[in-house]
């Protein structure tokens, strides 16, 4: 029957609107969840789907794959908690779901272009 629906002239709009739904309930799951390091199969298995089709919804609808979703997300809690806190590099890994400071200062480099504590020295100082 879903593919018979899929061929009928109104099948591509609910598709659509299926990509859509899917995203954001990913999206809430993300913002719920990012912190608790959950797989791609566990967003899979909560929102009762197939990794391609999560996949395909989030590239679809949020321009990018469901890992990188995460780690945007992740990225932004990061660079909150260095902007609006006192709270060390340290603690804000493991405060966004990092086990080692360490590799969450690789993760921080390699998507912002400066360790945390330089770039939180660069956006308080203004540049």
């Amino acid at each position: 029957l879903s593919h018979i629906a899929r061929l009928s002239p109104g099948g591509t709009a609910s598709a659509a609107s299926s990509d859509a739904s899917l995203a954001l309930e990913l999206r809430r799951l993300v913002d719920a969840h990012f912190r608790d390091n959950w797989s791609v199969d566990r967003y899979v298995e909560a929102l009762a789907t197939t990794p391609h089709l999560l996949d395909k919804a989030a590239r679809a609808v949020l321009g990018t794959g469901v890992k990188r979703v995460v780690s945007e997300r992740r990225l932004l809690e990061a660079k909150r908690l260095l902007l609006f806190t006192v709270r060390t590099v340290e603690d804000i890994a493991y405060e966004i779901g990092f086990d080692d400071p360490a590799y969450f200062s690789r993760f921080f480099r390699e998507r912002a272009g400066d360790a945390p504590a330089a770039w939180r020295r660069k956006q308080l100082q203004g540049h």
